[in-house]
């Protein structure tokens, strides 16, 4: 059990401390902003808001500073004005749905003794598109150089939601409150209830949601959001207040103006490997680069050479077939898709098709448009070998272009996951029992056919079969989740991930010195809690993941569901960031490494 770990342990500190980036900076990120200003009127919102400075800063533009100055709440009315309940936050603040919650505690009478009866008072959590409080700009963000910034999200005029959570031990749900200020042009602001548009929310069931959409007819402009909820005593919980501005959402900054089509290439061909037994014991996986190719898919060396495949083609190609539909389905729950992959109404708006599929496009046919695509397979450049690099992508801003992160130097670097489980002797202690070296790979013994292809009863296997399919079913699942977490983040970068700098202006990459982050990172990534996809991977607890799929954390999710509106500022042009950073390719974007 405790090897089982420790190659689990191997895999899974592969997959997220190394995978990661490289992305080159596209040279055409920084793009001209629409703005959009409207009439005068009581109904329809200014595309403009003041900061407490009085300057106007143009909603949908990129510039002013990242984050404006403290605003001072104008709504009050004794039971909503000030807000000053405790900060509601338990455990990882980076995302609200870990915190267990429920509505209604059983009454006294119905547990097995008062003794047991633990009162909680009401409190209410506020926010919108579920981003935790110290990510949504109802309370300062703090970092080394600024103890306290105010900032505010900038949100579309429809998609977002306005998501409410309430607890206590005997509420009165009835008497919950959520009302929305919306301000026009002339300064007229509008009271509004949103109470009865809060529908129950699924997982967790204690959160209640508003999902705004176009006939709402919600207008440019600040919205301020409050709540309030008593329980049966009439104690009272307030929330937080919250402000946001509504503003248009031009092609400029949309990073789906129409859902995105990507091709996951598995057929590249650069490398032949060789597996050299190192100095106290595992291996050093060498790669050759050849241009011509070594008639073996990069991705199918890199699994002969954890003795996954053997010659027996019959049972390569299954086993090939699991490892990539174990990696799809990842890949899907990450993005959110259904498990046949269609898009849902909370998925990124992305199809993800797979080399070989039906209804995949030809990779010779990324010049006509219409699609990105990525490699899965190979090395990086000799500098990326080195430094351990696992992947690296064309970096696109508010994503606004094609990507081919399929060519040599950009993709998923399947074989430094490989050589860096392989250089661990404790790792060999497993695999050396299927390793092409001192092993005999899934396939060359003839009783794998019963297990692997015939489904053969457990009760009926050998010990040998016993052992093998475990090494075979560990193998698959841990290096399955460290390839699908790689390509998830490096495509992240290509649809815009992580943003350097302060809301509304960027989504926190690169941001020094946060109180809800784990480390400081270079642009370009965010290293909140959890187990979030575009972290660098130096804070993964990689044994969680055995248990929960790593994600997108709520900011991020919430920019690529267009929920949120992010207006990069000043994107430099043809930069590379090395490990935790990124890279760009074609297309003038900027390239992203993963060491």
């Amino acid at each position: 059990m405790k090897i089982r770990r420790r190659i689990r342990d191997v895999f899974l500190l592969v997959a997220l401390t190394l995978a990661c980036e490289g992305d080159p900076a596209r040279e055409d990120a920084a793009r001209s902003h629409e703005s959009d200003t409207r009439g005068a009127d009581t109904t329809a919102l200014d595309a403009t808001a003041r900061d407490t400075s009085g300057r106007e800063t143009v909603l949908g533009e990129a510039g002013g500073d990242s984050s404006p100055g403290d605003h001072k709440d104008a709504y009050s009315r004794p039971e909503l004005g000030d807000t000053k309940a405790p900060r509601d936050i338990d455990g990882d603040t980076s995302s609200p749905s870990d915190i267990a919650v429920s509505h209604d505690a059983p009454p006294a009478e119905d547990l097995a003794s008062p003794a047991e009866v633990v009162f909680t008072p009401p409190s209410l959590e506020l926010t919108v598109n579920r981003i935790p409080a110290a990510m949504n700009g109802s309370i300062p963000y703090r970092g080394p150089d600024h103890p306290e910034t105010a900032f505010r999200l900038r949100v579309p005029e429809h998609r977002f939601t306005v998501d409410v959570r309430v607890r206590g031990s005997d509420l009165d749900l009835d008497s919950l409150t959520v009302e929305a200020t919306l301000t026009n042009t002339a300064g007229e602001r509008a009271l509004h209830d949103i109470t009865d548009r809060l529908q129950p929310a699924g997982e967790p069931d204690d959160w209640r949601t508003w999902r705004t959409r176009p006939e709402d007819g919600l207008a440019p402009g600040p919205l301020e959001l409050t709540a309030s909820v008593r329980d049966h005593d009439g104690a009272l919980a307030l929330s937080r207040a919250l402000e946001v501005d509504v503003a248009h959402l031009p092609p400029s900054l949309d990073p789906f103006v129409a859902p995105d089509l990507w091709l996951v290439v598995l057929s590249r061909d650069l490398f032949s490997l060789a597996l050299e037994p190192q100095e106290g014991g595992g291996y050093h996986l060498a790669a050759e680069f050849r241009e011509e190719g070594s008639g073996t898919p990069d991705f199918d060396e890199a699994l002969m050479a954890l003795g996954l495949l053997s010659a027996e083609e019959d049972v390569a190609a299954l086993v090939r077939e699991r490892v990539i539909d174990r990696i799809r389905a990842i890949s899907y729950e990450i993005f959110a898709l259904s498990e046949s992959g269609e898009m849902l109404e909370d998925s990124v708006p992305l199809e993800l098709v797979f080399e070989g599929s039906p209804d995949a496009p030809d990779p010779a046919d990324f010049e006509a448009g219409g699609f990105s695509m990525i490699a899965i397979g190979g090395d990086g450049r000799p500098f990326d070998i080195e430094n351990r690099v696992v992947g690296r992508a064309l970096l696109d801003p508010n994503n606004q272009h094609h990507e081919d992160n399929a060519v040599y130097g950009l993709g998923v670097f399947t074989s430094q996951i490989v050589r860096m489980v392989l250089s661990y002797p404790i790792a060999m202690t497993i695999l050396g029992e299927i390793s092409p070296v001192e092993g005999n790979p899934i396939g060359e013994i003839a009783s794998d056919w019963e297990w692997l292809v015939e489904d053969l009863d457990p009760a009926e296997m050998t010990q040998e079969q016993r052992t093998r399919r475990h090494i075979f079913s560990l193998t698959v699942d841990l290096f399955s989740l460290a390839v699908a977490v790689t390509l998830c983040h490096e495509i992240g970068h290509s649809l815009g991930l992580v943003a350097p700098g302060v809301p509304p202006y960027g989504l926190f990459g690169g941001v020094a010195g946060l109180t809800f982050t784990n480390s400081d990172l270079d642009d370009w990534h965010i290293d909140t809690a959890g187990l979030n996809v575009m972290q660098t991977g130096a804070e993964t607890n990689w044994f969680e993941a055995m248990v929960r799929t790593p994600h997108f954390n709520p900011l991020n999710m919430a920019y690529l569901r267009r929920a949120l509106i992010v207006a990069p500022q000043g994107v430099p042009k043809g930069r590379f960031i090395s490990w935790p950073q990124v890279t760009r390719g074609s297309s003038g974007a900027r390239r992203e490494e993963s060491p």
